[in-house]
């Protein structure tokens, strides 16, 4: 097992990846786990901001194990135009992914929220849409995408029920389900629960 360092925790208190970078590597990590939000979101950081945190990276000898694309709660929104915002971003994030020099992408948010006006059903197609067209996107590429369980009762893919059936629905080679520990604990969901996914490659985490 290997320890990364979530750079959220540095997003959440306003401090850019340039900062959570430079502590990385500071405080002996070579793993991180890249938060493509607030300053940190690709598609905001200008071209300098981004040269100068891969060469941190690469500098230091620290490898991107994963970036959250944390800004992909409208992954499944009923209005299309919202829908390929986020396929913009989560194809950002993919791009400055491979500049970072890691493969693996994470669709945060339980693949998307279910919005008033639209049944559970049709969230359900609006979300295997989109990850499935960035999951092709970049199969180019041979990059990862994962699908988060997140726990609240909004969320689309809110046990390890209905993350495994989007991976099948999906039936992608490069789509994983992403099992975060912490979020079983919130679902009441027991280790056996997670033998569906012994045929997957699975992506833990824990927070």
């Amino acid at each position: 097992m290997k320890l990364a360092l979530n750079t959220l925790v540095y997003e959440v208190g306003n401090r850019g990846p340039e900062e959570s970078l430079r502590a990385a590597a500071r405080y002996g990590f070579k793993y991180i786990e890249y938060a493509g939000i607030r300053k940190g979101n690709p598609l905001t950081m200008t071209a300098e901001q981004r040269r100068e945190a891969a060469r941190i990276i690469s500098d230091n000898g620290i490898h991107s194990t994963q970036m959250l694309m944390v800004a992909t709660k409208e992954t499944a929104h009923p209005d299309k135009k919202k829908r390929d915002a986020v396929f913009d971003y989560m194809k950002a994030c993919a791009e400055y992914q491979k500049e970072l020099g890691g493969r693996q992408l994470l669709v945060c948010w339980g693949g998307g929220l279910y919005e008033l006006g639209v049944s559970p059903e049709q969230s359900w197609l609006y979300m295997l849409e989109n990850v499935g067209r960035f999951a092709e996107f970049c199969q180019t590429d041979n990059m990862l995408v994962g699908i988060e369980l997140d726990p609240h009762i909004y969320f689309i893919c809110n046990n390890t029920y209905k993350l495994m059936k989007a991976v099948e629905d999906l039936g992608m080679p490069n789509v994983y389900p992403n099992v975060d520990v912490g979020h079983l604990v919130i679902t009441r969901e027991e280790p056996a629960q997670l033998e569906k996914t012994q045929k997957q490659t699975v992506a833990c985490s824990f927070e």
